[in-house]
């Protein structure tokens, strides 16, 4: 089934990356601020990883659109980047909770297409919202674990959403609207998290 785009839909594409950069960079100063500079490398490659997958399909639509060029390979990268993406940042998201890195810790391997990749992407991002959620509480910051658990919804939603329906434009505009929303969710919590980094280093230290 093919789908459609305006041009206004493949632009609001981009705010969602936008908003998970933001987060990212909060994150891999986080990482690099409690834990040094090997964990914020392994956050920094990761979230690399996953905002190129979600520029690639973001510009396909772009191009798709206004030149009328369908660069299918920009689309089929997305899961194919985000897969080990969000994998490092679980694992980055795990040494940030614990004191030491939790050993036999194995990234899971690329299966050979989408429905594989999907279930990548999804387990690894909920698991590192749900790490994240976790630290958050533990270092008594309850608006970014309350921020995380937000995000942990819509990614549940989301994927459920996928799985049924026509991709009309009307239903797409909900989907980048929740879809922000999620994004937002997660640079606000990443953000609380950077900002209290002292206190959270202080009583590591203890």
């Amino acid at each position: 089934m093919e789908e459609t785009y305006t041009l206004s839909l493949a632009l609001v594409d981009y705010l969602p990356n936008i908003t998970f950069m933001v987060g990212a960079y909060f994150l891999t100063r986080l990482a690099y601020t409690t834990k040094g500079r090997l964990t914020a490398r392994i956050m920094a490659l990761g979230s690399g990883l996953v905002l190129m997958g979600g520029l690639f399909k973001a510009t396909w639509k772009l191009l798709l659109v206004v030149p009328g060029v369908d660069l299918r390979l920009l689309d089929e990268s997305l899961f194919i980047l985000q897969a080990p993406g969000f994998c490092l940042m679980m694992v980055a998201s795990i040494t940030l909770a614990r004191s030491h890195l939790i050993q036999g810790v194995q990234l899971p391997a690329i299966a050979l297409w989408k429905i594989p990749l999907l279930a990548v992407v999804t387990i690894s991002s909920l698991g590192m919202y749900g790490v994240l959620a976790s630290y958050s509480y533990r270092n008594h910051l309850k608006t970014a674990g309350w921020s995380f658990i937000l995000t942990i919804l819509i990614v549940l939603g989301m994927s459920g959403m996928a799985s049924w329906g026509e991709q009309t434009i009307s239903r797409q505009w909900i989907e980048e609207g929740i879809n922000t929303i999620g994004q937002l969710s997660f640079a606000m919590g990443s953000m609380v998290l950077f900002t209290n980094s002292d206190k959270i280093r202080n009583e590591s230290a203890v």
